[in-house]
């Protein structure tokens, strides 16, 4: 579990949490142990949305937290939709995905030609269908949200191998996280 995304939990926990893509419900676990009523969803009953919606009711949750998941879905701008939907207002959304931007990736992309975790690459997981490309996430979720309730947060500057950390930046960070506001 993300460090950021663990520190949310344990101080914004409590009331319906939705752990979304729950994988082996580390976060939900979590959840409950600080009181929060947690429902768990696997990804892959609901991967292919196309068009369709989560089968929850508008409004369900305080809290939805979906990590490692958002890149099985082809269409995130529905996925976005949808956790708003889901979502009570004033409620939180917590996204965590694999940072396709910082310089490790990109220095793989340039040797490689391909994305890690995706196309084939030496790390690939074949349900993986879309990367969450910045530009178009920041656009796309403050289209969804607004401006001033979408906040990037990233983690892990370290260097694989060698295990030295650098400033953290979006260049430098191997995790991203998004806190959404509804």
């Amino acid at each position: 579990m993300i460090d950021s995304v663990r520190e949310f939990i344990i101080w914004e926990g409590n009331g319906d949490l939705l752990d979304f893509g729950c994988g082996d419900g580390q976060c939900g676990k979590l959840a409950e142990s600080v009181g929060a009523r947690v429902v768990y969803a696997d990804i892959y009953k609901h991967q292919n949305l196309k068009n369709k919606k989560l089968p929850f009711k508008n409004e369900s949750f305080d809290i939805v937290v979906s990590e490692d998941c958002i890149e099985h879905f082809g269409n995130h701008e529905l996925f976005y939709e949808e956790l708003k939907r889901i979502t009570r207002r004033g409620g939180k959304i917590i996204l965590a995905t694999s940072n396709i931007h910082n310089w490790y990736s990109r220095l793989l992309f340039l040797l490689t030609g391909k994305i890690i975790w995706f196309n084939d690459s030496l790390q690939h997981v074949e349900s993986h269908i879309r990367p969450l490309i910045l530009e178009i996430a920041e656009t796309e979720l403050q289209s969804v949200f607004g401006k001033n309730n979408v906040k990037f947060i990233y983690e892990d500057s370290t260097i694989p191998l060698i295990h030295w950390k650098l400033p953290l930046n979006k260049h430098t960070g191997r995790e991203m996280v998004i806190l959404l506001n509804r």
